[in-house]
């Protein structure tokens, strides 16, 4: 193994240890079986061995203590495994064999990988009795076992099998004796059925409750109105002050385990976001937006933290065949665009530039556009002036204006259509150029 594997290794071990010792430090109950002060979490952990007459090591080893008792009565042993290369048959056999010498029948093994596995090494350890577990440090935490919600069995055997199709990553999740699993403690629970007579299987899931947009708008509105906010853009900053939510921005970037850039995250037991600055500011403010509709719309009792990736700016809608996750990021892009663009503000800054642009409804609607320059330049015009109004991208703008019935769109995108997208690009230049700086408000 290369040193660049093994350093990979140690990183994901360090940061899966750190994770582990939070949620005891939290003093998280794994139920009445397994409280923080009957566990021992151990990282490089040594163990005598018989068949090897001496010590071996494993990566982190969790030690669960009845009550009184002096020894442990079970051992979960996690071996962290970091490299693109997958876990082979041979390393899976060599990994138990080890187990049952140094534990006997008292410890279950569960391998930790940071991406997702081909099905055949899933199988490999389906056989040998040996659970699964990805583990991504950027990903979304849910609080399946304290709010009675669990994640989706198909969401959570994507998140450990091999597909083309782009998925939110877990923070923790697990596969082991047929059981698909959102995180650690739900893990460890399973792992105990048997001793402790109780499956959190059995529990009916919460769905994530519909909200109508016109809920959603109350929310924000009213939240607008204790900052006191008339027009023009709303301080985001202002709105987190308000909320009890501290805000931080930082230069660098990062990804999760899918290899897709973290545009922001939030805390919802320290009520702390992180946006991360990505020399895009009007999609920086819509992540913020995001994030503070999910803490304004309670979503913190569902989920410990969250992470944005671009892919969640763009849900809008719900759909059947959605996991129940999304209808959260759904309802929180809702909330984003009603922030950021305030009905009844955007509205008033509309007529006046449909007045500037001296567009006037001659039965074709309160805004039309259609491909011939004379229509499509002014409108692209108000959408530009909008826009740096509201400190929002011009696609937002568009979209809201269009969600308020205020544009009939007759554009076809057939002849004429380059030279209306060469137009819209000196407008934009106009518009930006020289103005769009570092947005921190």
């Amino acid at each position: 193994m290369s040193v660049s594997s093994v350093s990979k290794g140690n990183r994901l071990e360090n940061a899966l240890y750190n994770y582990f010792t939070s949620q005891r430090e939290r003093g998280e109950d794994i139920y009445d079986f397994c409280r923080p002060d009957r566990c021992n979490i151990r990282h490089k952990a040594k163990y005598y061995c018989k068949d090897r007459e001496g010590d071996v090591e494993f990566d982190i080893v969790i030690e669960i203590y009845r009550r009184g008792g002096k020894k442990p009565s079970c051992y979960y042993v996690f071996e962290c495994k970091n490299y693109a290369s997958g876990v082979s048959e041979d390393w899976v056999r060599e990994f138990s064999d080890k187990l049952t010498s140094a534990f006997g029948h008292s410890a279950k093994g569960v391998i930790v990988v940071a991406s997702r596995l081909q099905s055949g090494a899933m199988k490999v350890a389906e056989n040998r009795k040996i659970g699964v577990a990805k583990f991504d440090e950027a990903g979304i935490e849910v609080i399946a076992e304290r709010k009675n919600w669990m994640v989706e069995h198909a969401f959570v055997k994507r998140q450990l099998l091999e597909e083309k199709q782009c998925i939110k990553s877990l923070k923790f999740s697990a596969y082991i004796d047929g059981k698909f699993l959102s995180g650690l403690i739900n893990l460890l629970e399973t792992l105990q059925e048997e001793e402790a007579d109780r499956s959190n299987f059995d529990r009916r899931a919460t769905r994530i409750p519909f909200v109508p947009i016109k809920a959603i708008r109350s929310n924000v509105e009213q939240l607008l109105h204790s900052v006191g906010y008339r027009q023009g853009h709303v301080n985001l900053f202002e709105i987190c002050k308000e909320i009890s939510v501290s805000v931080n921005t930082i230069e660098y970037s990062a990804i999760d385990a899918e290899l897709t850039p973290v545009l922001g995250e939030a805390n919802f037991i320290e009520r702390k976001i992180l946006i991360r600055a990505h020399n895009h500011p009007f999609r920086e403010r819509f992540t913020l937006a995001h994030e503070i509709g999910h803490f304004r719309l309670g979503h913190g009792t569902y989920l410990l933290s969250d992470t944005v990736i671009e892919h969640d700016l763009l849900v809008m809608s719900d759909s059947p065949g959605d996991f129940d996750y999304a209808r959260m990021e759904v309802q929180a892009n809702l909330f984003a665009s009603e922030l950021l663009l305030p009905e009844f503000a955007f509205k008033l800054a509309t007529s006046a530039a449909r007045k500037m642009k001296g567009i006037r409804d001659r039965g074709f609607g309160y805004i039309f556009v259609d491909d011939q320059p004379v229509n499509y330049v002014p409108y692209n015009e108000i959408i530009c002036y909008l826009s740096e109004l509201f400190l929002a991208s011009k696609e937002a703008v568009e979209i809201r204006l269009k969600s308020l019935g205020l544009v009939t769109d007759q554009r076809t995108f057939g002849v004429g259509a380059e030279a209306n997208r060469h137009a819209s690009n000196l407008i934009e230049n106009f518009f930006t150029l020289g103005h769009v700086t570092k947005i921190n408000q």
